[in-house]
């Protein structure tokens, strides 16, 4: 019976199994023997030039760096560990690529980020007053385009609105209430929609900045925090600070 056994096990590869696990387990041992030997000539190799050249206590600190570091590595490379991608680069970089544009809006005393040029009104009724074709299509106007809400400014988030009529792009504050829309502040003329929606493409990915509108709005290129990995390049991709491919828009 132990004769019919053994020939069962045999069949069933349980012994060759063992076998391969074993001479894996072996192939390893002996491998760890034959690098230990070499690893541990070079340590001892290190530390005593690390001990002549700078002394012990700055010997310990270069080798519990590099063992950081070498373990950091190692981790990365074995995916263990996730460093930190493009994207955090990115945004961790975004104040020093933003600083040609900074410096440009400086020389311009802060024009036009800071929207001190922009004409104003004080409600969307005096607006509509001065010029009877910025009143909305549905009440007997002409046709607008919307650039979305929230866009943060004095007063609260702000509606971006571009009006065909008068090729204006302004941004509304909210009302006190009743249904009334705030002051208006015209950002810019542009000719035509689609020249509007160049300058401002891309604006979902952008952080709702209205700063970010008046500089775009002008023909500035600027680049915009992305919120997804998919568009940080596109935000790098022709972002030069000082160049005229855009056509200044007609403001007052």
């Amino acid at each position: 019976m132990r004769g019919i056994s053994y020939i069962r096990l045999m069949r069933t590869g349980q012994v060759s199994r063992t076998l391969r696990d074993s001479a894996g387990w072996w192939t390893t041992l002996f491998a760890g023997a034959v690098i230990a030997l070499p690893v541990a000539l070079a340590e001892t190799a290190i530390w005593h030039t690390l001990d002549t050249d700078t002394g012990p206590f700055a010997a310990v600190i270069i080798i519990i760096a590099a063992s950081v570091v070498l373990a950091i590595s190692a981790g990365a490379f074995l995916g263990r560990i996730r460093l930190p991608g493009k994207m955090t680069i990115y945004r961790l970089t975004y104040p020093m690529r933003m600083t040609p544009w900074k410096a440009r809006e400086l020389l311009a005393r802060g024009h036009p980020g800071n929207g001190r040029r922009s004409p104003r009104y004080p409600t969307e009724a005096e607006f509509i007053a001065a010029d009877e074709r910025r009143r909305p299509g549905f009440a007997g106007g002409g046709t607008q385009c919307d650039f979305g809400v929230w866009w943060r400014g004095p007063g609260g988030g702000h509606r971006l609105t571009w009006i065909k009529d008068t090729g204006e792009l302004v941004a509304i504050a909210p009302g006190c209430g009743r249904g009334e829309e705030g002051a208006v502040e015209i950002i810019a003329r542009i000719p035509s929609e689609a020249e509007t929606e160049h300058r401002l493409r891309d604006w979902p990915y952008a952080t709702h900045d209205l700063r970010w509108v008046r500089r775009r709005a002008h023909g500035w290129n600027v680049l915009w925090v992305p919120e997804t990995r998919a568009t940080w390049a596109d935000s790098l991709r022709n972002a030069v600070a000082w160049s005229g491919a855009w056509r200044r828009p007609e403001v007052g």
